[in-house]
C-alpha cells in the first residue's frame, strides 16, 4: 500500500498543471492526466511521440520545446490548441555531468486563467506607491502602542527575541502553526528595524500560481515572452529595495525558483526574466512556515543550501493552547477593535472568559480573533436598560468545532454573569455585580481617573464614589 502524503508521482499526477516532459530529440516520455486534458490529447497518443509529430497533427500550432532544443535555454511562449485554447507555456532545459541536454520540462496554464492574476495583480501593483504606503498599516491586531500584546512569559521570549534582530540585517525565519501571528512578528520586526520607513512587502508563496511565481518575485524585461507587458514589470525584490520582503509559506516557493532565491540572497543582485544584466537590490529577507523544513530537507522537497541560508536566525512561535494566558488579552484586544470600529462599547461578562481560557484553539490566534466578532455580532446581550452592551456567556463551553451555543436564557446569564451568585441569586445581587464590573473596567479604561469615568458613565462623581464604596472600594 503506498503513501499517497508522500508519493510524489502521485502528487505530479493529481497537480490542476500540466507537467509535460521530453527527451533530447523531442519524444514525449511523461505526461501528467492535466497535459492530457489542457492539450485535449489522449495520454496513449502524446507518450511516445515527438512534439513535430503532434504539430503535424494538428493538436497544436508549435512548441517552445523544440525552441530549447535548438538553444539549449529556457523559453516561455504561447501555442494554440486544436480546440481553441490558447496557453503560456514555461519549457526548461535539463543536463547530464556533462552538459548534455537530456530533458526538457514544460508546464503550461491557460492564457485567460494566466491574465486573470496579472490584472489582479497589476491593479494592486498599479502605483508602487500602494506598496510604500503598506508600512503606514503595521498597527495590526496584535500592536499596542507599538508593542505586541502578550502576557505569557512564552510569547515575551518571542517579542525580545524578534527585537533582539529587528535592529539587524540578519535573515530570520518564523515557525509556528497556522494562525499564530507569524505575519504579525514579521511586521514587528520591520517596525523597530533601521527600514521601518520603507516598504514591506508581505508574499504568499502558496497564493501565487507557480508560472507567476518567477516574474512576480524577479519581474521580466519587456518583450522577454508573449504576453508580457510591452514596458516590462518590476519585481517584488525590486519593489522591497531598502524595505523588507516577507516571504510566507516559503516551504510552497517551487524548486526550480529555490536556486534563484538563494543567489539573489547571496548576492544582493537580481536578474529580471529575459535580462542580460543583474541588478543590485537591498533587501532585509523575513520567511515564515508551518512546516518542518528540515525534514523536508530530507525528503528533498526543500533545497539544503537554502535552508541553511534562511535558517540563519529561527524564532519560534508557539500555538494558543500553549500560553493560556495571552488568550484573554487577546481577546480583549479584538473586542476593543471591534467597539472602535463600530462606535460601540461592548463588554465581556465576567465568565464568559472561563470558557475561552478551556478551549484549544486547534486554529489559534486567527481562530480566537473570529471568535470574538461571532459573539460581539451574535450575542443578544442582557435585555434590560444599562446592560445591553454585555456579551453573555454561552452555556457550557466551546464546541470541539469551535460553535458557541449562546444562552438565551436570563437565569443562566445569572448565574453565570456573576462570580458570586448561586442556583438561587436574586436578580437585584446579579444587577448589582454587573454594575460593579462594569465601573471598574470604564475606570480601568480611563487610567484610574474618576472624573473622566463618571463623565463617561453619564454620573456624578460623587456618585460614582459612593456606589464604589459601596461595594468596597
Amino acid at each position: 500500500m503506498r503513501n499517497e502524503d508522500y508519493d510524489l508521482e502521485y502528487i505530479i499526477e493529481n497537480y490542476n498543471e500540466s507537467i509535460f516532459v521530453t527527451d533530447h530529440t523531442g519524444k514525449v516520455i511523461y505526461a501528467n492526466p492535466a497535459a492530457s486534458k489542457i492539450l485535449d490529447i489522449p495520454l496513449d497518443r502524446m507518450i511516445g511521440y515527438t512534439v513535430t509529430e503532434l504539430i503535424n497533427q494538428g493538436y497544436y500550432d508549435n512548441s517552445p520545446v523544440l525552441k530549447v532544443i535548438e538553444t539549449k535555454e529556457e523559453v516561455i511562449g504561447v501555442l494554440n490548441t486544436r480546440t481553441g485554447k490558447q496557453l503560456i507555456v514555461s519549457s526548461r532545459p535539463f543536463f547530464n555531468n556533462k552538459g548534455e541536454l537530456t530533458m526538457v520540462l514544460s508546464s503550461s496554464i491557460e492564457k485567460s486563467i494566466l491574465h486573470k492574476f496579472i490584472s489582479i495583480l497589476e491593479f494592486e501593483r498599479s502605483e508602487k506607491n500602494k506598496y510604500l504606503e503598506e508600512v503606514h498599516h503595521l498597527r495590526g491586531i496584535y500592536f499596542d502602542d507599538g508593542e505586541v500584546v502578550a502576557q505569557s512569559s512564552l510569547m515575551k521570549k518571542v517579542i525580545l527575541e524578534a527585537s533582539n534582530v529587528a535592529t539587524t540585517d540578519s535573515t530570520v525565519i518564523l515557525y509556528g502553526e497556522s494562525g499564530t501571528g507569524k505575519d504579525v512578528i514579521a511586521k514587528y520586526i520591520h517596525r523597530l528595524s533601521k527600514r521601518k520607513d520603507a516598504a514591506f512587502i508581505s508574499v504568499n508563496c502558496a497564493a501565487i500560481p507557480e508560472n507567476l511565481m518567477e516574474s512576480e518575485l524577479f519581474g521580466y524585461e519587456k518583450g522577454a515572452f508573449t504576453g508580457a507587458d510591452k514596458k516590462g514589470k518590476h519585481g517584488l525584490f525590486e519593489i522591497a529595495d531598502k524595505g523588507t520582503l516577507f516571504l510566507d509559506e516559503i516551504a510552497e516557493l517551487p524548486l526550480y525558483l529555490q536556486p534563484k532565491l538563494l543567489r539573489v540572497i547571496e548576492s544582493g543582485e537580481v536578474r529580471r526574466i529575459g535580462a542580460t544584466v543583474d541588478k543590485k537590490v537591498d533587501v532585509r529577507l523575513i520567511a515564515a512556515t508551518n512546516k518542518n523544513l528540515k525534514q523536508m530537507v530530507e525528503n528533498n522537497l526543500f533545497r539544503e543550501d537554502l535552508f541553511y541560508r534562511i535558517n540563519v536566525i529561527p524564532i519560534s512561535i508557539p500555538p494558543l493552547r500553549d500560553r493560556p494566558e495571552d488568550i484573554l488579552v487577546l481577546a480583549q484586544k479584538f473586542l476593543d477593535e471591534l467597539n472602535t470600529k463600530y462606535k460601540t462599547n461592548k463588554f465581556f461578562g465576567p465568565q464568559i472568559s472561563d470558557s475561552l481560557r478551556k478551549y484549544h484553539w486547534p486554529g489559534n490566534v486567527r481562530e480566537l480573533k473570529n471568535i470574538v466578532e461571532r459573539l460581539f455580532i451574535t450575542s443578544p446581550g442582557l435585555e434590560m436598560k444599562g446592560y445591553d452592551n454585555v456579551i453573555i456567556p454561552h452555556e457550557g463551553r466551546l464546541t470541539d468545532e469551535g460553535d458557541l451555543q449562546l444562552s438565551t436564557d436570563l437565569s443562566v446569564i445569572e448565574n453565570s454573569m456573576s462570580p458570586n451568585a448561586d442556583n438561587n441569586g436574586k436578580l437585584k445581587e446579579f444587577i448589582a455585580e454587573a454594575e460593579k464590573y462594569y465601573i471598574e473596567k470604564v475606570i480601568d479604561e480611563c487610567n484610574g481617573s474618576i472624573s473622566e469615568a463618571a463623565n463617561k458613565l453619564g454620573i456624578h462623581r460623587s456618585v460614582l464614589y459612593r456606589k464604589r464604596k459601596s461595594y468596597g472600594k
